[in-house]
């Protein structure tokens, strides 16, 4: 799969490809959850809405790969480039151990180091 996953252009090939790695549960587990917030901050502006964390996608720098307009319509599903990965990635309030989805072009963009400017 390596670098073809970061060109689903599509959402069917998105979840196939996310069924076949055992990851769909915990997309689908997210979103039987999104709930409304309870009190008067659903009243607000953009709070109406809770939803949990699911998967994080970390692909490699290349511009705008089509995998991230796809898979931000998944409830709890980040796409970050690994230029961008930080510790509010990773660990979303402060708990450690998110189910993270490495591209090989990121493996191999992290092995270069490239993303820390050298």
């Amino acid at each position: 799969m390596g670098e073809d996953f970061e060109r689903i252009g599509v959402m069917s090939d998105l979840k196939k490809a996310l069924t076949s790695l055992g990851l769909w549960d915990d997309v689908e587990r997210v979103a039987e959850r999104v709930r409304i917030r309870s009190g008067k901050g659903k009243m607000r502006g953009g709070r109406r809405y809770k939803e949990g964390k699911s998967l994080l996608i970390v692909t490699s720098t290349v511009d705008a790969p089509p995998v991230i307009k796809v898979a931000r319509n998944l409830p709890g599903v980040d796409v970050v480039p690994v230029r961008n990965l930080s510790v509010l990635y990773l660990a979303p309030g402060g708990v450690p151990g998110r189910l993270t989805l490495w591209t090989s072009g990121a493996i191999e963009e992290l092995r270069k180091g490239l993303f820390m400017g050298g």
